[in-house]
Formats: C-alpha cells, sequence, structure tokens
C-alpha cells in the first residue's frame, strides 16, 4: 500500500507541474489512473500540504485571469464546474468589486453579460476546441491576448476555428490538432489565419489582352474605396479585401481608344487560393459618313458653269424672238403708210 501511495503522490506531482488543478481536478486524474481511493486521499493530503493545490489560490488567479472577458456569472459557473467550494469563488469576486469602483465595475459587468448572451446566441463566432469525440470542449471568440485553458483531460484535440475576422480580409484557418500528455504537459498551440488573395484582370472584350492605361477602383457598398491602381497591361493582385462581402470593380477612366465598362460586382469566398476577376472593354467605335448621290465640289462648278450657258442660250433665243417680233411690226406699219 505505502508503494501505492507513493506512486500516486508521484504522479500527482507530475500532474501539477504543467499546469494548475483544482482539489477536484486532480483527484479525478489520479481515479482514472486506477489508484485506490486511500492512495488517492494520501497523495492530496501530501501535495495540499505544500500547497501544490489550493482551491482558494486557483479561484483567485481565475477570476484576475477572466474579469476582462468574461462577466462574473460566467466566471462562477466555470469554477463551480470544477468543483471550488462556494466560499472561495464568493471570495474572489468580492475582491474583484473591492479593486473596482461600484460604477465601473457595474458598467462592465452588464457589458460582459451581454457579451455572453451574444456568444450563446451565435456560436458561429467562436473559436472551439474539440476532443477526439468530436466535443467541443471549449468555446471562445479571439482577442490580441493568448486564451488559456485549465484542466484538460489526457488526449488528443483539435483546434478549429468556426469563423475567421472576414472584414479584416481573413478566411479561415486550417484545424491545429495537438496532444494533451498524461502529466498534462502540451506544447503552445497557435493557429495563424492566411488572408484572401483576388487577381483582377483588364482585357480587351475581343482579344482578351489585358490592357494599360485604365484607372480601376475597389469599392464597398458604403462607397468606401479600398483600392485604386492604373493597369499596366498585367494583372493586378491585391490582398486581404473582405471576405463574403459584396464589392464593386469600377472603372473611373478607359485607355484610349475604348468604352468605360459597366461596373462588375463580386464576392470573395472563404478560401487561401487565389481569386480571379476579370473586367473587359469595347472599343470606341468608329465614326463613318453615309454614302450618297450628291455630286462633289467639282461636279457642282461644272453643274453651273452648264446652268449659266444654258441660261445666256435662252436669252440669246428670247432676244431673237423679240428682236424678229419688232421687225415683223415694222414692216407692216411701212406696209401699211404705203397703200395709204
Amino acid at each position: 500500500m505505502e508503494d501505492e501511495k507513493l506512486k500516486a503522490t508521484k504522479k500527482a506531482m507530475g500532474l501539477l507541474q504543467h499546469m494548475d488543478r483544482t482539489e477536484w481536478e486532480l483527484r479525478s486524474k489520479l481515479e482514472q489512473a486506477g489508484f485506490s481511493e486511500e492512495a488517492v486521499e494520501a497523495a492530496i493530503q501530501y501535495v495540499a500540504g505544500y500547497h501544490y493545490i489550493d482551491d482558494k489560490r486557483y479561484a483567485k488567479r481565475f477570476v484576475e485571469i477572466y474579469r476582462e472577458s468574461r462577466s462574473m456569472r460566467r466566471i462562477r459557473q466555470d469554477l463551480q464546474k470544477r468543483h471550488v467550494p462556494e466560499q472561495w469563488i464568493t471570495l474572489a469576486i468580492e475582491a474583484v468589486d473591492e479593486d473596482d469602483s461600484p460604477a465601473l465595475q457595474k458598467a462592465l459587468e452588464k457589458l460582459l453579460e451581454l457579451l455572453d448572451a451574444l456568444e450563446e446566441a451565435d456560436t458561429s463566432r467562436r473559436a472551439a476546441q474539440i476532443d477526439k469525440d468530436g466535443n467541443v470542449v471549449e468555446e471562445w471568440v479571439s482577442s490580441k491576448e493568448e486564451h488559456v485553458i485549465y484542466g484538460l483531460p489526457e488526449g488528443s484535440y483539435t483546434l478549429h476555428e468556426e469563423l475567421a475576422p472576414y472584414e479584416d480580409g481573413y478566411v479561415s484557418a486550417s484545424d491545429v490538432m495537438f496532444e494533451v500528455k498524461e502529466d498534462g504537459s502540451v506544447t503552445k498551440v497557435e493557429m495563424k489565419d492566411e488572408y484572401s488573395k483576388v487577381e483582377i484582370s483588364k482585357t480587351d472584350l475581343t482579344t482578351g489582352k489585358e490592357l494599360e492605361g485604365a484607372k480601376l477602383q475597389i469599392i464597398r457598398k458604403d462607397g468606401t474605396v479600398l483600392e485604386e491602381w492604373i493597369t499596366d497591361g498585367k494583372p493586378h493582385s491585391v490582398e486581404k479585401l473582405p471576405v463574403n462581402e459584396e464589392l464593386t470593380l469600377r472603372e473611373i477612366t478607359a485607355p484610349d481608344g475604348y468604352e468605360i465598362a459597366e461596373d462588375v460586382t463580386f464576392t470573395l469566398k472563404d478560401t487561401m487560393e487565389v481569386q480571379k476577376v476579370e473586367m473587359k472593354d469595347a472599343r470606341t467605335p468608329e465614326k463613318t459618313t453615309e454614302k450618297t448621290n450628291a455630286p462633289k465640289t467639282g461636279d457642282n462648278q461644272k453643274i453651273w458653269a452648264f446652268v449659266l450657258l444654258a441660261l445666256a442660250s435662252a436669252g440669246t433665243a428670247t432676244g431673237v424672238t423679240v428682236y424678229r417680233r419688232k421687225k415683223s411690226k415694222m414692216t407692216d406699219n411701212k406696209k401699211e403708210t404705203e397703200e395709204k
């Protein structure tokens, strides 16, 4: 029996070497390892005597770590799940209340409770830690600070991202697998998000050739210009554009000899692959002159010369006629005078 107690104590020391635990968590781990109740109790008494486990200290530290990211209601529930005595939970929470001004603490508590409620209503916005059986063992919304998890049982786990920060141009990261060893040790787990990538092409409608000299913009629905450039005859690469949001590709000025194209709307998908968007320009139609039967300028001069000649001829004929009529009249008058 003494040998089993010694082994249980060594096991307990190993479990506490890498991670702080509550008395209940340590007791559960020793029982799972197959030690007798008597050996487990002996190990607990030993480590508690040296304050290697201390539920009062554990509660105080837990509250200090999560006070700015979780409501006190949530913290109390989490500590209760770890079977921390209620008196230590209350004492740790009251210590925080004394440090902060009542008005500030009340406002912060209200905000954190609201965040908790939002998380419960929208689990898709949280990161999740999943065990090998597919059970979610921890969920949270990431921040600039590292997320600390206490008391993970030995086994295989998956760090899974439910929803990436799409608005900032990131796409979902691949799952990260890790192991928690028997002694509770685990290497630091890090997940890195990739960002969106897209290539914008400006091409000739007929030939498909990339065009130079077009001024283009990528615009959000609220009118914010995310990117602006002048094409150089090659596809334009853009990174970190918002994902799952409708964007507009707009042509401000077209290359010489081309018409301004209509807007192109597109939405980037949640993928690490390079996505492609294309805008086509049509050439400006050439101005054409309709064919008519109207004479040329040289022909007009010839026609006017002909008209003038005709008019001159007509005038000559008229003059001859008048002259003859006058001459005839004079002859008649001469004859009447002779007869008289």
